[in-house]
């Protein structure tokens, strides 16, 4: 009997250093193998060995995987935590052009005021290299756009009304080739400065819920059509393609940024 005992308790040894333990299962794979739910009441220790009680980690710590190749570790994430409600940056877009686009002298092409919704016709003139794709994926969002290009007028000596001497335009932003965003502005020149002059033109606009799914945005602009100016040459973009420069395409490119914003919400 005595042989016997001795030879349980050596069996048993064995299971309690060497066996897998499955709950809920009968083929446990790993040395604890729990097939169901987990309740946790106090802490986790990590990297514990049989004289320490191991790492519980520090407030604001998750537990980071290392694909089973290296020991789990507690780590502080710099991503803060979201939840419904809340906006998430999703995508953010940049684009730079440097050919930009040019107007010739004239009374411009436009007479009234455009408005949003319009389609892009052959009255607009697009900035070639400002084309590019978002996507879209919660029914819930905002779309941030920021459009920002040099524009430059020639230097024109004018004897009878300095009040001229100006180029009215306007620059939009279309989505599948609708318009969504525009703003109209004004570079005014310096009567016989003597030199080309510039100024910078910025469009800031912010969309709400856009449609789910992949949109095309470009940048198209107009000269302005008025009865007190706006007979000069127009570049936006990069400089005059007449005349002695003053400033290099790098100077007066055109910058869009696009930032898709989305709202979480539990599916």
């Amino acid at each position: 009997m005595q042989n016997y005992l001795i030879l349980m308790l050596f069996f048993l040894c064995y299971l309690n250093t060497n066996a897998q333990v499955g709950i809920e299962t009968q083929s446990p794979q790993t040395a604890l193998d729990v097939n169901g739910d987990l309740t946790l009441r106090k802490e986790l220790r990590l990297k514990g060995t049989s004289s320490t009680a191991g790492n519980p980690g520090q407030d604001g710590q998750v537990l980071f995987s290392q694909d089973g190749s290296n020991e789990p570790m507690w780590k502080f994430v710099n991503v803060p935590f979201l939840e419904e409600g809340q906006i998430q940056l999703k995508y953010s877009y940049a684009v730079v052009d440097e050919v930009g686009i040019q107007f010739s002298t004239g009374a411009g092409d436009l007479d009234d005021v455009s408005s949003l919704g319009e389609t892009l016709s052959n009255a607009w003139t697009e900035i070639p290299g400002m084309e590019t794709e978002i996507d879209v994926n919660r029914p819930v969002n905002r779309v941030a756009l920021m459009f920002q290009s040099g524009v430059e007028m020639p230097n024109t000596y004018n004897s009878e009304n300095t009040s001229k001497y100006f180029v009215r335009y306007t620059c939009g932003v279309f989505m599948n080739d609708e318009l969504v965003a525009l703003r109209g502005d004004q570079i005014n020149g310096i009567n016989n400065k003597n030199t080309k002059n510039q100024g910078i033109y910025t469009l800031s606009y912010i969309l709400s819920d856009v449609e789910v799914g992949t949109h095309t945005l470009k940048v198209a602009c107009r000269k302005i059509r008025t009865n007190s100016g706006g007979d000069y040459a127009l570049a936006i973009g990069a400089p005059l393609n007449t005349g002695t420069n003053v400033a290099n395409n790098f100077m007066l490119s055109s910058n869009f940024k696009i930032d898709v914003m989305e709202y979480i919400i539990n599916d």
